[in-house]
C-alpha cells in the first residue's frame, strides 16, 4: 500500500486553480513550504492543466480517501473503426491471398489492437480462416466477387 497523499499537494492545486494557472511554480512552493521540484511534479504526474481545461475530472480511489486524475472514456464498440479501414483490410488481404495481424499493421500502418481487430471481424464475418498456428489464415473469397458482396458490412 503506498504513502497517504501529502495534504500540501491539495493546497497546491488550489493555488494554481485559483490562480487560473497564471502562477509560478516558486511562488506555490513558497506557500506550503516545498520544493519547487515537487510541485512541477505533482503538476505533471495529477495534469493540473487537463484539470483546469475541464479534460479529465478528480475521481476517488478504490482505497477511498485518496483522489487522482482520471480521464472519462465513452464505452466503446469492440469494432469501431471506420468502414473504410475494414474494407481496405478486405482488399489488402485478399490482393495477399492470406491474412495476419502483422500483414495489416504493415500495410495500413495501424497498431496491434486494430489489427487484431480487423482480423477477428474478418473471420468472424466468414472471409478469412481460422488461426492455425505457423500456417497461414485462408482467404475463402477472391477479390473481385468479395468487393461486390462488400458493398455494405452485412456480415
Amino acid at each position: 500500500m503506498g504513502r497517504k497523499r501529502d495534504p500540501k499537494r491539495d493546497e497546491a492545486f488550489d493555488l494554481y486553480k485559483t490562480s487560473s494557472g497564471n502562477i509560478r511554480l516558486t511562488e506555490i512552493a513558497s506557500q506550503p513550504s516545498v520544493s519547487e521540484g515537487t510541485v512541477r511534479g505533482w503538476k505533471a504526474k495529477d495534469k493540473w492543466e487537463s484539470l483546469i481545461a475541464g479534460e479529465v475530472e478528480y475521481t476517488e480511489r478504490s482505497d477511498g480517501d485518496e483522489t487522482t486524475p482520471k480521464k472519462e472514456v465513452p464505452n466503446e464498440d469492440p469494432t469501431s473503426y471506420p468502414d473504410d479501414l475494414f474494407l481496405k483490410a478486405v482488399q489488402i488481404v485478399t490482393e495477399a491471398k492470406q491474412a495476419s495481424v502483422s500483414l495489416l499493421q504493415r500495410r495500413m500502418r495501424i497498431g496491434y489492437s486494430i489489427a487484431i481487430k480487423l482480423i477477428d471481424e474478418l473471420e468472424r464475418c466468414r472471409l478469412i480462416g481460422t488461426y492455425r498456428d505457423d500456417k497461414p489464415r485462408e482467404v475463402y473469397l477472391p477479390h473481385l466477387q468479395l468487393m461486390r458482396s462488400l458493398r455494405a458490412k452485412s456480415c
